[in-house]
């Protein structure tokens, strides 16, 4: 059974209620915002504008598109995560808290898990679904203004990027998100990605640790168990086990 079908069998006033449950503000919380107003073919997103937009939704509901029933899924279970894990919680049913294990590697903001493995998937899916065509990751890195994780996660994930290389697929480049600290359209300054910092009044650029560990990537073109060692020794023996 689709996910569209299961919406089809709640009927017309029972989907309408769910949409009209849906929260902006979680929506933004999880950065889903822009996401569902562009599916949902909005210019603007807001109670009033999903309850005008109710028979459009439905109406492509019925033509059972999986791919969009599962979009709006989404927006109405991230509105209702506080129900649903008190439920669990209630029933006893292990879970895990919001998108992360409990012990999941987090971000400054826990904006951001550090799951390695999620790049070495992510490339066999692109290899599988495209193949022979040359893959150059353009955008990877944390949010992270004490650098406390960066390090780790850039050497991890360089790590997965060599595994896909043993497979001989056609991995050409890497590029670290980002160089500088950047201005996000949907944060603004509060998220720092950036392997040097930026004083916002003077532009000084505020150099972190993390800068030399990425300065040795690149003049060596790999990662070595001695820059392991020296920059992050806490993932050492799960890259170079012995």
């Amino acid at each position: 059974m689709q996910l569209s079908d299961i919406f089809l069998q709640l009927g017309e006033e029972n989907f309408n209620n769910l949409l009209r449950s849906i929260s902006m503000g979680r929506l933004k919380t999880y950065q889903l915002y822009d996401r569902v107003k562009t599916i949902l073919y909005l210019n603007k997103l807001n109670s009033e504008t999903l309850r005008k937009a109710a028979p459009r939704i439905w109406a492509r509901i019925g033509e059972r598109n999986d791919e969009f029933a599962t979009e709006v899924s989404q927006a109405i279970l991230i509105s209702h995560l506080d129900m649903i894990r008190a439920v669990l919680d209630h029933q006893g049913i292990p879970h895990e808290d919001g998108f992360f294990a409990k012990d999941a590697d987090l971000s400054v903001n826990k904006f951001m898990a550090n799951e390695p493995e999620g790049m070495f998937e992510g490339l066999k899916w692109i290899v599988r679904t495209f193949p022979n065509l040359p893959i150059i990751v353009t955008e990877n890195g944390v949010e992270d203004s004490d650098d406390h994780m960066r390090r780790r996660y850039l050497a991890q994930h360089i790590h997965q990027l060599w595994r896909a290389v043993n497979f001989n697929w056609p991995v050409k480049g890497y590029f670290h998100w980002t160089l500088v600290d950047n201005f996000e359209w949907e944060r603004g300054w509060t998220y720092q990605f950036g392997l040097w910092g930026l004083d916002r009044e003077t532009q000084k650029r505020i150099k972190r640790p993390s800068v030399d560990l990425y300065a040795e990537i690149c003049k060596e073109n790999g990662l070595s168990s001695e820059m392991v060692q020296k920059h992050c020794p806490e993932v050492f023996e799960r890259l170079f086990p012995i």
